[in-house]
């Protein structure tokens, strides 16, 4: 079989997983089951006059989330391949949430922009920590303006730029699948 190996093939595998899941919660709000996860999350002692059974919805809601959160884990062991008590810490926590916070949860979708918004946020403040990159002369001034030494970002290390791109970006996809999962566990709503 075709072997993962590389970070390009990874994020090949990534996206697709995240659009299907993306995809798969916006369906699911035109169910009769997601019908239910908007009465609950709207007023659920009314949801619940009106028949919906609490707790069977909420037992699907927290089967959902817990599947999307178990998805989003093994894609972070599937591109880390090691699950370390480290890579959790507080800060991560709440980027999640600001990206919860910022995405909205009104919409499948919000988390979803939300972590992008969150996730190039973190891009430019680390490219802005960073500070300076080698320039292919070996030398170094890559500033976050995008000069090096005076001449163009064509003149800087490409891998650095790319490297640091591709794992932004499969970071924020796993966000987005993090932020749908706490969405739907938290709100339950679309």
């Amino acid at each position: 079989g075709y072997q993962l190996v590389s970070d390009i093939d990874k994020y090949y595998f990534i996206i697709p997983v995240a659009i299907i899941s993306i995809l798969f919660a916006q369906n699911l709000f035109r169910t009769r089951i997601g019908r239910a996860f908007l009465a609950i999350r709207d007023a659920d002692i009314s949801a619940e006059i009106i028949g919906v059974h609490l707790v069977k919805y909420k037992l699907y809601s927290f089967c959902i989330s817990s599947a999307y959160a178990g998805l989003a884990g093994s894609l972070w062991a599937f591109h880390y391949l090691a699950i370390l008590p480290t890579q959790f810490e507080l800060h991560l926590s709440i980027l999640f949430l600001a990206a919860l916070v910022v995405g909205g949860s009104a919409r499948v979708l919000g988390p979803f922009f939300g972590s992008i918004f969150v996730g190039f946020t973190c891009v430019l403040q680390t490219s802005e920590s960073i500070g300076n990159f080698d320039c292919d002369d070996g030398t170094s001034g890559c500033d976050c303006a995008g000069t090096c030494n005076g001449s163009a970002v064509e003149d800087c290390a490409g891998d650095v730029s790319y490297t640091h791109l591709t794992l932004t970006t499969k970071r924020i996809v796993y966000k987005s699948v993090v932020a749908v999962s706490l969405k739907k566990k938290c709100g339950g709503g679309g």
